[in-house]
C-alpha cells in the first residue's frame, strides 16, 4: 500500500495503523514521490491526501488513473466538503475519508478497497482467458 500525505503526523499515524494491521506499506510526502514509487514498485492501494504542495491529491489521482487505471485510490482530507468528495469520486477515487478519520472506518474502507482490487484482477484474468479461448475456437 502507498500512503501519500505532506503532513508527517498523518504519515506516522497511518504507518502505525497499517503496521498493526500487518499491511506492508510505503509513505511518501508528495505526489511526485508517489509517482516515482508507483513506477518502481507494484502497490495494491493508494491512500492520498487531498491538499498537498506541488502535485495535489486531485492531480495525483488523475495521473494514477491514466497510468494505473485499475489501482484503487482512497482520498483523505481535513478540508472535507461534499463538492470535494463528489469530485474525487467522479475522477476515479475508490472512496473518500475525512480527517480526522475513525480507525475502524479506515480499516473497513481499506479492506473493501483491497477486495475490490482482487475482484478487478480476477475479472481481468477471466476476460483474458475468455478472449484466448474464443481465439482458439475460431481457428
Amino acid at each position: 500500500m502507498l500512503v501519500v500525505d505532506d503532513h508527517y503526523t498523518y504519515r506516522l499515524l497511518l504507518s502505525s495503523l497499517l503496521e498493526k494491521l500487518g499491511v506492508a506499506h510505503l509513505c511518501c510526502s508528495d505526489g511526485q514521490q508517489a509517482l516515482h514509487a508507483l513506477a518502481a514498485e507494484r502497490f495494491d492501494l493508494v491512500i492520498s491526501d487531498w491538499r498537498m504542495p506541488g502535485m495535489d491529491g486531485p492531480a495525483l489521482l488523475a495521473e494514477i488513473k491514466v497510468r494505473y487505471p485499475q489501482l484503487p485510490v482512497i482520498v483523505m482530507t481535513a478540508y472535507s466538503t461534499v463538492k470535494n468528495a463528489v469530485q474525487s469520486m467522479r475522477n476515479g477515487a475508490y472512496d473518500y475519508i475525512a480527517k480526522p478519520f475513525d480507525i475502524d472506518e479506515l480499516d473497513i474502507t481499506v479492506a473493501k478497497a483491497l477486495q475490490f482490487r482482487d475482484i478487478m484482477r480476477d475479472n481481468a484474468r477471466m476476460r483474458a482467458e475468455l478472449d484466448e479461448h474464443a481465439q482458439f475456437d475460431s481457428l
